[in-house]
């Protein structure tokens, strides 16, 4: 297996088991353009307040970046900012998990963000 399949399969076992424990959440794992990988998970009102998912994600984090130096991870959700740029943003989608067309997927409209956010990513 090579590394950039380590480092998926390390990303799927984790989201797999997040979603058995919260099953109403789903996820879209992937890379952006700038080589970071990327997790979309959804929806947003699931996680927001919920501590214990906010403790699973951090170390996470940690431990996949720890586990594969050099590499960098981020969480998004469907109201996320980012997802202005979905045609942009992602550069290869590996896999999802427990999403289904009956999902609703919402995005920000952009007259309800500020306008100095609109420079935040180059295009």
């Amino acid at each position: 297996m090579n590394t950039e399949n380590k480092r998926i399969n390390f990303i799927k076992v984790f989201l797999e088991e997040v979603h058995e424990k919260f099953p109403q959440m789903s996820f879209r794992c992937g890379i952006n353009l700038t080589s970071t990988y990327v997790v979309e998970v959804n929806p947003h009102a699931l996680f927001e307040n919920n501590e214990e998912y906010a403790a699973l994600e951090y170390h996470f984090t940690n431990r996949f970046e720890a586990t594969f130096r050099g590499c960098e991870i981020m969480f998004i959700s469907d109201d996320s900012f980012i997802q202005l740029f979905q045609g942009k943003f992602w550069k290869t989608i590996f896999f999802e998990i427990g999403r289904t067309k009956n999902i609703p997927q919402t995005k920000i409209k952009p007259e309800k963000l500020p306008a100095y956010d609109y420079n935040y990513f180059t295009i």
